[in-house]
């Protein structure tokens, strides 16, 4: 859910009048959103409260504002919204109140908890719904009733059959289901995260962000899509929503892109594809990262430091084919007119000054990620208070606070979701099958292994946040890579990776859909487009599990560069082979040798490294000098062409 979509939800979900109910309403929703981002100050900071308490509050507070803020209709509907919205809060205050209880009753629960349980899992399937659509809702109903029906399925996928009150009683009651670790998470780190984003949007660092990509690469070759890919990178590293990033910095850099020469396919392309890899770019990386550290029982820092090389191979990805793609249909100079200079960015530096303090925290002097958030927060408050003046300064921490309420709500609800099919896979024990039946399925060839994860992986994240596809994946997928011996941080990047990348994956490419939506194309156009500017990324991940040198595990300096510089050479001439320019348009056979050595290059042998770079340098040769006066024929017929095409684009 983008920041324009939640504004104006909640502004639709007011707008029915101009009576004093619907005023009061408003006001309502607002409080309720303040009040939200407070309690989880509160509990996280001032307070130790049992994490299931703790996690069942955040729920409850999130039902009590979804329902409100996105209404199943209008005026008429309004009665439902409330009822629902009371139902939601209050049957998880009555598990919370009876939850001590409930734990020296080992496993008995009475009729009332296991119907309140019920329905809490109903109003999770609903609110999910509203808030994030209808695909991640029915993928839970699909695994409940594979938990109602499962048993009269044969074989490996069929289970020994539970009755209603053992379901809904695991699915709430256990640290498996709907308040388990993902909504842990969310109620915890993922929430104070998302405040200080919040606080770091209302007081300009992000447009602080856009201004030093323009200073780097304004003037560069395609500079207004490589100011996207820059500025893309640095915002998405803090808000951690490849939607959200589109749609805040693609309004000031898709208009730029069309503007330079771009089609309109190609300017919301390359924003979905920079937009994506901002959850996989430290320090912040996202809401999934944190999940990570979590179910991997590791520092945030173990899991930032490790994503370094991953990210920026990421982005060296996308800048490279950005550039092909540029030097291609000859697009020499952006024409920008900003008056962006390195002394100004320097003046404005101060803005920075909390990123920088969560930073240092985190990386430096190695502090808990919460304790460092928070103070971060606090040097943003301070920041935000200068700044200001007179009622303003009130004013803007209540925006902050009200901007990181609606800004948690789909993260929770993604959790929450996530939480009902990881608690179906581990009251039915597919979890532990599913691995076993990807190793069998690959026979053992861990080659054949991964390209069943990474499918499997893009599959089950189509349409669903990255949050809640990596939780999945960890549960199905992550094992069976450990089973046949990739470390477990290498198995867990890989389906976070391949995860957050299924924003881009046609048929369902949530940040190509929001990018189309401001470059005025085809929704599935530019979802294809995106597939093919970030397809050569999608190499790093087998790069790292057969290189864990890039993951920084257990590495010498020396292991480290050569793994580096073998995988850049890699990216740099699959760019190639995509976009078919190097130096100039490479006929078919130059791009086929060029896909031949990429993948020689990923391969972390002495003989394949030793093969890939030699092919790397006759290939290079071969497309600078033009050697054989067949290619150039070739590569100028072929010139001609794409142009034509590029032009019946635009």
């Amino acid at each position: 859910m983008t920041p324009q979509t939640r504004e104006e939800t909640v502004e639709q979900s007011t707008d029915v009048g101009s009576t004093r109910l619907d005023t009061a309403l408003k006001t309502v929703i607002g409080v309720l959103a303040i009040i939200f981002s407070l309690f989880q100050l509160y509990s996280n900071v001032l307070t130790l409260m049992p994490s299931f308490k703790q996690n069942a509050w955040h729920i409850a507070f999130a039902m009590l504002l979804g329902f409100l803020a996105f209404p199943a209709g209008r005026r008429w509907w309004r009665l439902l919204d409330l009822t629902l919205a009371l139902v939601g809060f209050l049957a998880i205050a009555f598990i919370v109140s009876r939850y001590d209880a409930m734990t020296l009753r080992f496993g008995i629960f009475f009729q009332s908890e296991t119907a309140a349980a019920a329905v809490i899992v109903a109003l999770v399937l609903e609110l999910t719904r509203r808030v994030l659509g209808p695909t991640l809702a029915l993928l839970c109903l699909a695994f409940i009733a594979y938990a109602f029906f499962g048993n009269l399925l044969p074989g490996a996928f069929g289970h020994a059959g539970y009755p209603t009150q053992r379901i809904a009683s695991y699915l709430v009651m256990t640290t498996d289901g709907v308040f388990g670790t993902a909504v842990g998470v969310s109620a915890t780190l993922i929430s104070i995260f998302v405040i200080f984003g919040a606080f770091l949007s209302v007081t300009g660092c992000g447009q602080w962000f856009i201004e030093i990509a323009d200073l780097v690469a304004g003037r560069a070759t395609g500079g207004p899509a490589k100011i996207a890919v820059i500025a893309s990178s640095l915002m998405g590293s803090v808000s951690g929503s490849a939607a959200g990033n589109v749609a805040t910095t693609g309004t000031f850099t898709i208009p730029l892109m069309i503007k330079a020469g771009f089609s309109r396919v190609q300017a919301g392309a390359v924003e979905a594809v920079a937009s994506t890899g901002g959850t996989i770019l430290p320090p912040l990386m996202g809401a999934g990262a944190f999940v990570m550290a979590e179910m991997l029982g590791a520092q945030y820092s173990t899991i930032a430091i490790a994503a370094i090389i991953p990210a920026i191979l990421y982005y060296l990805a996308v800048f490279v084919q950005v550039d092909f793609l540029a030097r291609r249909q000859d697009l020499a100079r952006a024409k920008t007119k900003s008056d962006t200079t390195l002394g100004h960015i320097m003046r404005s530096g101060w803005r920075s000054i909390p990123l920088l303090v969560l930073v240092w925290m985190i990386l430096v002097e190695r502090y808990s990620p919460t304790f460092a958030a928070f103070w971060s927060i606090g040097a943003a408050v301070v920041l935000g208070v200068v700044m200001s003046a007179g009622k303003q300064r009130l004013l803007f921490i209540l925006q902050a606070l009200r901007e990181a309420a609606f800004a948690m709500l789909p993260i929770a609800t993604a959790c929450a979701a996530a939480g009902v099919i990881v608690g179906v896979l581990m009251l039915t024990g597919m979890g532990l099958r599913m691995s076993s039946l990807m190793v069998d399925l690959a026979g053992g060839n861990l080659a054949l292994l991964l390209v069943l994860t990474m499918v499997s992986s893009i599959i089950l994240g189509m349409g669903v946040p990255a949050t809640a596809a990596y939780i999945i994946l960890a549960v199905l997928a992550a094992p069976a890579l450990v089973e046949l011996g990739v470390p477990p941080l290498s198995a867990h990047m890989f389906v976070f990776y391949f995860g957050t990348i299924s924003n881009i994956t046609p048929p369902v490419a949530v940040a190509a859909f929001v990018a189309a939506g401001i470059s005025g194309a085809s929704p599935s156009r530019v979802a294809i487009e995106a597939f093919r500017i970030g397809s050569a990324a999608f190499l790093i991940p087998f790069m790292f599990v057969y290189g864990p040198e890039l993951l920084l595990i257990d590495a010498s300096p020396w292991s480290v560069l050569h793994t580096l510089v073998t995988a850049t050479l890699g990216i740099v001439f699959l760019a190639a082979a995509i976009q078919g320019w190097l130096f100039g348009t490479m006929p078919l056979v130059m791009r086929l040798a060029a896909v031949a050595v990429a993948i020689l290059l990923v391969i972390q042998t002495i003989w394949t490294d030793i093969a890939g770079v030699v092919g790397a340098i006759g290939l290079f040769a071969a497309c600078r000098f033009r050697l054989w006066p067949a290619m150039r024929a070739q590569s100028a017929g072929a010139e001609t062409s794409n142009l034509s095409i590029e032009g019946s684009n635009k």
